[in-house]
């Protein structure tokens, strides 16, 4: 059964608002259970039987914990790594920069803990503004390549973005300049052009170099 995994590495000690939020409707829980409905929808309409063979579901990190989510993912599995970035930063954050920041180490550590094993060989996608943005060592989506290379993960394929990104399929459609994107997750580049977020996205070889915690 496929399945896709968006992967929360942040904990309710370090951000007690990952699931309510009095002042913010949309919270981390909400926004992913805007993108798996989306996924359903998207699904249904291209399948309309009713396909019984693709599961969607997000899992926070807890730490000590094995997820049974995570535990015996195949290559026809992915996970996206959910959280904020900037430009050049190298770290994601829960909600503001500055706070509950984790580096690429700390959340390949995080999915390990979470049940993700070697064998994966599904693909693992950084979903974080400019996660990608340098193409180097600085980029968060190469120190998570590199820390999970490191740890003898050599069969999955790790990808970044290089942009802004919506935070799930459809956040923007109020403002998308182009209709074609409406309904879809997307990204703004460099040079302030809308496009897919897929047409953000890079893959991330890792540099086999060794990064601790």
């Amino acid at each position: 059964m496929p399945k896709t995994v968006l992967f929360v590495p942040f904990t309710e000690k370090e951000d007690p608002t990952l699931y309510y939020d009095e002042f913010n409707s949309f919270t981390i829980y909400e926004k992913n259970c805007k993108w798996i409905k989306r996924l359903q929808k998207k699904v249904g309409a291209n399948y309309p039987d009713g396909p019984s063979d693709l599961k969607f579901v997000q899992v926070f990190y807890k730490e000590g914990q094995r997820s049974p989510e995570m535990v015996g993912l195949g290559m026809h599995d992915q996970v996206y790594v959910r959280g904020h970035s900037q430009k050049g930063h190298g770290r994601i954050f829960s909600k503001m920069q500055g706070e509950n920041e984790l580096s690429g180490a700390e959340v390949g550590q995080r999915l390990i803990e979470s049940g993700l094993e070697k064998e994966f060989a599904g693909k693992l996608k950084c979903y974080n503004c400019w996660g990608a943005y340098t193409m180097s060592t600085d980029d968060f989506a190469q120190a998570v390549a590199d820390y999970l290379w490191n740890r003898c993960f050599y069969s999955c394929e790790f990808y970044g973005y290089r942009g802004s990104l919506g935070s799930f399929p459809g956040a923007n459609d109020h403002n998308l300049p182009i209709p074609e994107l409406k309904g879809h997750k997307d990204a703004v580049l460099d040079d302030k052009s809308h496009v897919r977020a897929k047409n953000a996205r890079v893959r991330v070889y890792p540099t086999a170099v060794t990064v601790d915690l």
